[in-house]
């Protein structure tokens, strides 16, 4: 049904449009603040600099390269083998249909296969 892939520059402006959508932010327990498409490029530019620390992927569905959503393990710490989880379905779409619960075994099977 999905597939993951690096997140990729390309996907900063989609991103970015995703954290304009109160209907997404509402539920993450922050307030609600306006973040310019160049602080989202110079997120991203970190991103790349703590590759070691931090994966980050595009949920895209099997059938394209589109990114619906953004699953991500970062501060992973690989002494005491914990690292935070997260994920944000952005496109509204796919919805209710266990895409985030796939994202997430997808993520999980990364981080314990793969990263140890």
């Amino acid at each position: 049904m999905i597939r993951l892939r690096e997140l990729a520059r390309t996907d900063v402006p989609v991103i970015n449009r995703w954290r304009h959508d109160r209907t997404l932010t509402d539920g993450l327990g922050a307030p609600h603040r306006h973040i310019g498409l160049e602080v989202d490029e110079r997120w991203f530019d970190q991103y790349l600099q703590r590759r070691g620390l931090d994966v980050r992927c595009a949920i895209c569905r099997d059938d394209g390269d589109e990114a619906i959503g953004v699953v991500s393990l970062t501060g992973i710490d690989p002494v005491h083998k914990h690292a935070e989880l997260h994920l944000l379905l952005g496109d509204r779409a796919p919805h209710g249909q266990g895409i985030g619960t796939e994202a997430t075994r997808a993520m999980l099977a990364h981080g314990f296969r793969d990263l140890n």
